[in-house]
């Protein structure tokens, strides 16, 4: 919350709007700060495409693969940042994924990384994606996806389908180890229950026996 807390206190007059558009995101993390993110499988949206306008191209043609496998998916079509900042935070808090689509652009935009913090935030599942040949993100973008495992869409910019079936595997793996971890604390949660069931004659007898005792 720190670089929106610091952007929402910008004296900058040529980002004046996007200074607004962080104190809105920051009323609403401060407003929600008790509630923590949630881990609802009831999300509008399966995923929301993060982007620079300079990498629309891919990105638009990523939308319609995913929305042709019947995804739903969120992407700001007209790269409005200004405009949309409430349609765009509820995407966010509305998508089981975020795609973060890196390249030196998308680091060096304010609004981009708005919208990358806010995702951080609110623990969206975030799957980056490369999308230009010689870049590496570094930085504040290098330290959010960190020790992600991300898709190189730059590598086969003629064909993209090769990185696009490369990126299903990648959600489907990341919904597999979400099903695998509900799983195991069901399991868990089942293990205490009947713990508990099975230590509750023992703690009878013991009182009976401490009752007869005393008699």
């Amino acid at each position: 919350m720190t670089y929106i807390r610091n952007l929402s206190s910008n004296t900058n007059t040529d980002e004046s709007s996007l200074e607004s558009v962080a104190q809105g995101l920051l009323w609403k993390l401060e407003k929600e700060a008790g509630a923590k993110p949630t881990s609802s499988n009831s999300h509008e949206y399966d995923i929301m495409i993060s982007y620079s306008h300079s990498d629309s191209q891919v990105c638009h043609q990523i939308y319609e693969k995913l929305i042709k496998d019947k995804f739903r998916v969120w992407i700001d079509r007209e790269n409005l940042h200004g405009t949309t900042m409430s349609g765009m935070a509820n995407a966010i808090e509305n998508s089981t994924f975020v795609l973060i689509c890196m390249s030196q652009k998308y680091q060096q935009s304010s609004y981009c990384r708005l919208e990358a913090h806010y995702a951080h935030e609110q623990q969206c599942n975030i799957i980056p994606l490369k999308m230009k040949v010689h870049y590496k993100p570094d930085g504040w973008l290098g330290l959010l996806v960190a020790g992600k495992k991300y898709v190189d869409f730059a590598k086969n910019q003629n064909n993209i389908n090769i990185s696009y079936e490369k990126l299903k595997k990648e959600i489907s793996q990341h919904c597999q180890q979400k099903k695998n971890q509900m799983a195991a604390n069901m399991k868990e949660k089942d293990q205490k229950n009947n713990s508990a069931i099975t230590t509750q004659p023992v703690e009878e007898i013991s009182s009976s026996v401490e009752h007869h005792s005393t008699v």
